[in-house]
Order: structure tokens, then C-alpha cells, then sequence
């Protein structure tokens, strides 16, 4: 079971919504049944039983389970944060992306020495 995208409430109420499902299964001896009784297909029971957390809120609200809210996906990671992510600090050429490098160098300007100087002193005044 993978529980690092859900919060403790959602963990622990799919833990009991586990423990009625096999304890149910016992009972009726089928997931067929058991799947049937509650209303949904039978992958979606088997998969519910087995620690997979449904993502549709219909289903969440068969098994009786809360209703949790899309995530973004975190493009570091590929699963959901916590913690939000800054864009890196461009300081230098090389930690600029290849196609931003590219341009960069394509597109440059050219300054002869004295151009050079004088944007320093003209930077210098303000």
C-alpha cells in the first residue's frame, strides 16, 4: 500500500473500509457479491480491498470514504508535495535551460570596450 499522497484521516478510514470489506467477504464468500451488494464493479472492490484509495468521489462515496480533492502533481517528484517548489536561481550561463542558452547566445549584443565603459559610468550615476 502506498499512503504517501493521502492524509492520516483518509489512511485510517480506508483501513476500516478494508478490514468491513474482507470481514463482508467472509461472510457472502465472493467478491462477486460483495462487490454487488455495495454497488460497484468487482475490480473496483478487489482494488479497494487490497489498500488502493479511489480517486472518483462516486466511489469514495460507496465505499465511504472522504472525498479528497485533486493534487497538483509535482513535476520534481511525480507524486503530490507537501512542500512547494521555487523555479532555480539563474545566475549563471550554464544554469540557464538549453533552449534559453541557445537564444541567449544567438541573439547577443556585441559591445566594443567603450560601450562597455560607458554603460558602467551611466549605471554608475543612478
Amino acid at each position: 500500500m502506498n499512503f504517501d499522497n493521502l492524509p492520516k484521516h483518509a489512511v485510517q478510514s480506508l483501513e476500516r473500509v478494508q478490514k468491513r470489506l474482507w470481514k463482508r467477504k467472509g461472510q457472502l464468500g465472493r467478491w462477486t457479491d460483495v462487490a454487488a451488494e455495495i454497488g460497484v464493479s468487482l475490480g473496483s472492490c478487489v482494488r479497494v480491498a487490497n489498500g488502493y484509495y479511489p480517486r472518483t468521489p462516486e466511489l469514495c462515496q460507496k465505499f465511504g470514504l472522504p472525498i479528497l480533492l485533486l493534487s497538483e502533481i509535482c513535476p520534481v517528484h511525480g507524486r503530490v508535495c507537501a512542500v512547494r517548489h521555487r523555479r532555480p536561481i539563474i545566475r549563471r550561463w550554464r544554469d540557464l535551460p538549453i533552449e534559453q542558452l541557445r537564444w541567449a547566445i544567438e541573439n547577443r549584443k556585441e559591445y566594443t570596450i567603450y560601450e562597455a565603459e560607458a554603460g558602467i559610468l551611466l549605471h554608475a550615476r543612478r
